[in-house]
């Protein structure tokens, strides 16, 4: 309700929730990828997912793996960094 801009942000908002609604009714987008947060830790090069309902309930792993090139320095990345 700002003074200075509401109304139009009002306008605005007003109409992006047809264009939605008419992505939603037409079906033009569908889903590809869905994206969560879940607690995790490190544990070398692997990331331990955890239950976000249970935190001490482990669901699942992703298996890192170092950078196999060689480089000039001794920094060998993995997603785990």
């Amino acid at each position: 309700d700002c003074k200075e801009v509401g109304a139009q942000a009002r306008i605005v908002f007003s109409d992006a929730q047809k264009i939605l609604s008419d992505i939603i009714a037409r079906k033009l987008f569908s889903i590809r990828a869905v994206i969560g947060f879940y607690p995790c830790k490190t544990v070398g090069d692997d990331v331990i997912i955890y239950d976000p309902k249970d935190p001490s309930k482990q669901i699942s792993t992703l298996f890192g793996l170092r950078q196999q090139t060689e480089r000039d320095s001794n920094v060998y990345m993995c997603l785990s960094d």
